[in-house]
């Protein structure tokens, strides 16, 4: 899967549609991605996404996470999820609600 991890800039382009800019440093605590198959999503903290540097604290590029489900070690797998069978436990102790 692939997640392009941007934010409406406020200013239009041509055709009417909005311009995007990369998320900045505390725009969210966490995000949470979807995938395309409906069954998967991950949600990962802000500071791993700063310390892989998908989001940047000084440049504004827009940046893409890249996700290969058929690798079972990598970094996001800890941040996996199933709708069928979410782990609220977890899910609560991320939020710090336990």
């Amino acid at each position: 899967y692939q997640f392009h991890l941007a934010k409406n800039s406020g200013s239009k382009k041509k055709l009417g549609y909005f311009a995007k800019k990369c998320y900045n440093k505390n725009d969210n605590n966490f995000y949470w991605l979807n995938c395309p198959n409906k069954e998967e999503f991950y949600v990962i903290p802000e500071e791993e996404l700063i310390e892989k540097k998908i989001i940047e604290t000084e440049d504004n590029k827009k940046k893409v996470l890249c996700i290969n489900t058929n690798n079972d070690t990598s970094w996001y797998n800890d941040y996996k999820f199933y709708y069928s069978k979410p782990d609220k436990e977890k899910l609560m102790k991320m939020f710090k609600c336990v």
